[in-house]
């Protein structure tokens, strides 16, 4: 979901970095991986060459932060809490979880999302309705950085 109001259904986020929202500091820095911070950065390779695939891609692509947390996000308090809290982009409940697999087994990572809803009251009509739609825009633009 769009945590960022610049952000429509059907924009594609290109993740820069991600940290779980509802996970302990603690538990993620002080405990095995023994992480350095909870944002997981994305490959810098993998950034550049989204960076140039945004270049032709035919909607718009944004460079930012994701956040990831256990539940669907679908009202305007939590949104607004995350957004400010995190300046993060958008929410998921799966890039940070991937990212540090991907990390603990140094395997290059970036995150892309593609907006299905905007993290409000209206979240899971608008999801249903567009998610078919939004991973197709998000194989697309994979398939182009690729």
């Amino acid at each position: 979901g769009a945590l960022s109001g610049a952000l429509k259904p059907s924009d594609t986020v290109a993740v820069v970095k991600t940290a779980c929202y509802d996970a302990d500091e603690d538990l993620i820095t002080q405990y095995h991986p023994f992480l350095p911070s909870v944002w997981l950065g994305a490959d810098e390779k993998l950034v550049e060459r989204a960076e140039k695939a945004a270049q032709t891609f035919p909607s718009k692509v944004y460079f930012g932060a994701a956040v990831t947390g256990d539940r669907f996000i679908s009202d305007d308090r939590t949104r607004r809490d995350l957004a400010r809290t995190f300046n993060a982009l958008c929410v998921d409940m799966e890039s940070a979880a991937v990212a540090q697999v991907c990390r603990v087994n140094k395997i290059p990572f970036i995150a892309v999302r593609t907006i299905s809803d905007c993290a409000d009251g209206e979240s899971k009509n608008l999801f249903d309705a567009n998610s078919e739609s939004a991973a197709a825009v998000a194989a697309r633009f994979v398939l182009t950085l690729l």
